[in-house]
């Protein structure tokens, strides 16, 4: 770990000696996936190409950290058998703990990382067959869900808003002929002389 640790420092002074910078750690780091998602709600239905990098990107999810559960049972087993622990000295147990446990342990954060790696891609290749998706809707007139979604909304705000309006105009027409707008005009009358003594 030492000559590591030794390389790492030396590395950062040469940066600092050198001013280099890295002119995108101020900048969000993008989100493959809550890109896609983006690009994909635009879309009024998937094409047979988004359908099928979505299939591939679970099957690469599942089988990811599938090898990594099966890379990890030999970890535990080698963990859980108190005959590799023995009282003693140390060093050997240790040495033997990494030999058993850290190939495991490689294979399978390989296994997660490349995983990742190709369902990054899947996500990219997806993006764009729906960017092609959109495009081609457009071309034809079709309104991805989500513009269907907001039109409804905002017809149902509008029948509301005339609904309450209508309401509104009928209960007032009610009250004039009842009655209550000359009960109202009284006691405005009586507050305007009686309290603020006007008249």
């Amino acid at each position: 770990m030492l000559p590591l640790l030794i390389l790492g420092l030396v590395m950062t002074a040469v940066g600092l000696v050198l001013g280099i910078r890295d002119e995108n750690a101020e900048k969000p780091v993008p989100d493959t996936e809550c890109l896609r998602d983006l690009t994909v709600s635009r879309v009024a239905s998937a094409s047979a190409d988004m359908q099928a990098e979505r299939a591939k990107q679970k099957k690469l999810l599942c089988g990811g950290w599938a090898v990594f559960a099966l890379c990890m049972v030999p970890v535990l087993l080698y963990i859980t058998n108190g005959s590799h622990f023995p009282n003693g000295d140390l060093e050997p147990v240790f040495l033997a703990l990494v030999g058993h446990v850290l190939p495991w342990a490689a294979i399978g954060l390989a296994a997660l990382m490349v995983s990742t790696v190709l369902q990054e891609k899947s996500m990219r290749r997806e993006i764009e067959a729906a960017k092609a998706q959109i495009k081609l809707e457009k071309s034809t007139g079709v309104q991805p869900e989500t513009e269907r979604k907001e039109e409804k909304t905002r017809a149902n705000v509008r029948l509301l808003r005339i609904a309450l309006l209508v309401l509104a105009a009928v209960l007032i027409a009610a009250g004039v002929f009842n009655g209550s707008a000359r009960d109202v005009f009284g006691k405005a009358v009586k507050i305007c002389t009686e309290c603020v003594g006007l008249g």
